[in-house]
C-alpha cells in the first residue's frame, strides 16, 4: 500500500496489480471539444457533422479557426453534392495535376477535375495545401450548387464595399443574393482573406440547405445548498461542483480513461470537509476532529474507517482561497502546477485526477461568508466502489 500526502492531496494506491475494468458513461457535452455551445458557429458546425460532411479530427476537435485547404475543400464540396456516403472513384490518372500524386485527397481532387469543378492553376498544379480565399470559395460554392457550367449574372454593384472591380465581384454578389454569405458588419466581404473551417461550415449549410440543430436549453445555475454541520455560514455551490466534475471527466476521457460516477456520500463528505476548512480557516486533509481523508472516505462508503488502508483505492485533492477562484482556475492549478519538491517529476494532483482505478467521485465546493470574510474551498474525493 502506497500512501501519498503532498501539498493539498492525499491519495492511496494499492501496489498490487489488479484487473479493474470501468464502465463508460455517455458524456453530455458538445460533439467537438473546441466548439462549445456558445461558439458563434456551433449550430453550423454541428449541422455539417450531423449531415456527415465532417467528422473533425481524431483528437475530438474541429479546429474552427484553422484555414481551409484546397484539398479539404474538395472533400467538403463533393460530400455536400453527393451526400455523406459519397466516395470518389478510384484514381485513374485522368487529372493533369503534377502536385497531388500520393496526396491523401488525390481521388477527391481528381473527381473535382473530372466533374469540371476545378482546372487548377497554370503549369498543371492544384496546390492542395494552399488556403482557399473567400473569393475563390464563392466560385466553388455556386458551381457546386448550380453545376460546373454555371456563370453568374453581371454585377450591379453595391453588395459589399470592397469588391468593386474585383475579379470575383460577380460571383461574390451572386453568393450574397442567394443568402449564402452576408459579409462583415462593416459592409465588407474581405474577398482575399482565407476561409476558416467555421466559415466553411456556414457556407456549406447555406449552400446545400442543411438543417441545423437547436441550441441546447441553458441549464439554470443551481441555488446554493446549506451544508450540514456546525458552521452556519457555509453553503455548497452545486453549479461549480458540476463544472469541476465535467472538467475532470473530460480530462480522463481525453486520456482514454473512464469517466467517474458521482457518489452522493462522497459529495457529502467533500462538502463537509470544505465547510470545516472554510469555517475554521484550516488547510489540510485532517478535519478539525482529527479524522483523516482516507478515514472519512472509508467510513462514508463502507462504514469502516480502515477500509482505505486495506483496499484500493481512495484519494482526495483540494484547493482553497477567496471568491476570485473559479472551477477553471482551480482545475488548471491541479493539472499544471509545478511540484513543491523540485526532485519530483510528476504532479500528484494530476495523477489523482487521472487515477485509473477510481470509478466514483464526490465534488464539494464550500462557500463561506461572514463578517466580511469570504473563503471558497474545492474538495474532490475519489474511490473505487
Amino acid at each position: 500500500m502506497l500512501i501519498f500526502l503532498i501539498g493539498g492531496l492525499a491519495t492511496l494506491v494499492n501496489a498490487e496489480n489488479r484487473n479493474l475494468p470501468g464502465g463508460i458513461l455517455v458524456n453530455a457535452s458538445p460533439t467537438f471539444s473546441d466548439v462549445p455551445y456558445d461558439h458563434w458557429a456551433y449550430v453550423y458546425i454541428q449541422g455539417i457533422y450531423n449531415a456527415g460532411l465532417s467528422t473533425g479530427y481524431p483528437d475530438g476537435t474541429y479546429r474552427p479557426g484553422k484555414p481551409v485547404t484546397r484539398a479539404e475543400m474538395a472533400v467538403f464540396l463533393q460530400r455536400g453534392i453527393g451526400g455523406s456516403s459519397f466516395t470518389p472513384p478510384a484514381i485513374d490518372g485522368s487529372h493533369p495535376f503534377i502536385d497531388i500524386s500520393g496526396h491523401w485527397a488525390e481521388a477527391w481532387i481528381e473527381e473535382l477535375f473530372d466533374t469540371g469543378m476545378s482546372s487548377g492553376y497554370p503549369g498543371g498544379t492544384y496546390r492542395p495545401e494552399h488556403h482557399v480565399t473567400r473569393a475563390e470559395i464563392a466560385i466553388f460554392l455556386l458551381r457546386a450548387k448550380h453545376g460546373y457550367t454555371y456563370s453568374p449574372p453581371d454585377p450591379t454593384g453595391g453588395a459589399f464595399t470592397d469588391i468593386t472591380n474585383h475579379w470575383a465581384e460577380a460571383w461574390i454578389e451572386q453568393l450574397a443574393s442567394e443568402g449564402i454569405a452576408t459579409g462583415y458588419p462593416d459592409g465588407s466581404f474581405k474577398p482575399d482573406i482565407t476561409v476558416t473551417r467555421a466559415e466553411m461550415a456556414v457556407f456549406l449549410v447555406e449552400t446545400f440547405n442543411l438543417p441545423t440543430p437547436p441550441l441546447p436549453t441553458p441549464t439554470p445555475t443551481p441555488e446554493p445548498i446549506p451544508i450540514s454541520g456546525p458552521c452556519p455560514y457555509t453553503v455548497a455551490l452545486p453549479g461549480e461542483e458540476q463544472q469541476i466534475k465535467t472538467l475532470i471527466n473530460d480530462a480522463r476521457v481525453s486520456e482514454g480513461l473512464s469517466p467517474l460516477y458521482t457518489g452522493i456520500r462522497l459529495v457529502n463528505i467533500a462538502r463537509e470537509h470544505g465547510s470545516d476548512m472554510t469555517c475554521h480557516g484550516t488547510y489540510g486533509h485532517n478535519s478539525t476532529d482529527g479524522t483523516r481523508a482516507w478515514e472519512r472516505i472509508g467510513d462514508a462508503m463502507y462504514g469502516d474507517q480502515n477500509w482505505c488502508y486495506q483496499n484500493c483505492c481512495c484519494g482526495e485533492i483540494f484547493y482553497g482561497g477567496g471568491d476570485y477562484l473559479t472551477p477553471e482556475i482551480v482545475f488548471d492549478w491541479w493539472m499544471n502546477h509545478e511540484p513543491d519538491d523540485p526532485n519530483q517529476d510528476w504532479n500528484i494532483h494530476k495523477r489523482t485526477i487521472l487515477g485509473q482505478y477510481y470509478n466514483r467521485i464526490g465534488v464539494g465546493v464550500a462557500y463561506y461568508e461572514h463578517n466580511g470574510v469570504i473563503r471558497k474551498f474545492y474538495t474532490v474525493d475519489f474511490c473505487r466502489r
